[in-house]
């Protein structure tokens, strides 16, 4: 399971920057909106995940991919909450 998670990983990140290109502002603004929310202040304080999210790619990459005017949605809201936790979980598990 790891080293299908790993090739995985590999080709999502080889291919993440030909779908969109996000800047280090993106994912900054977009970490700074979303320290908003109680969900994501709980995995800010928790120094495993704040380490992912200052430094894993993938992790940015999903954090500097949203749009913040969708956010307003519920749905647009929910889904990015979601992979946002699915990646961090999914590092969190891949790293131990």
């Amino acid at each position: 399971m790891g080293a299908l998670f790993e090739l995985l990983s590999s080709i999502g990140t080889l291919l993440l920057p030909f779908i969109k290109e996000v800047t280090e502002e993106e994912i900054d603004k977009n970490i700074k909106f979303l320290k908003q929310y109680q969900w994501f202040l709980k995995h800010w304080d928790d120094d495993k995940y704040k380490e992912l999210i200052n430094e894993d790619v993938d992790v940015r990459y999903v954090i500097g991919k949203f749009n913040r005017n969708k956010m307003k949605k519920i749905s647009y809201h929910n889904k990015y909450q979601i992979k946002i936790n699915k990646v961090l979980l999914t590092k969190t598990n891949y790293r131990a």
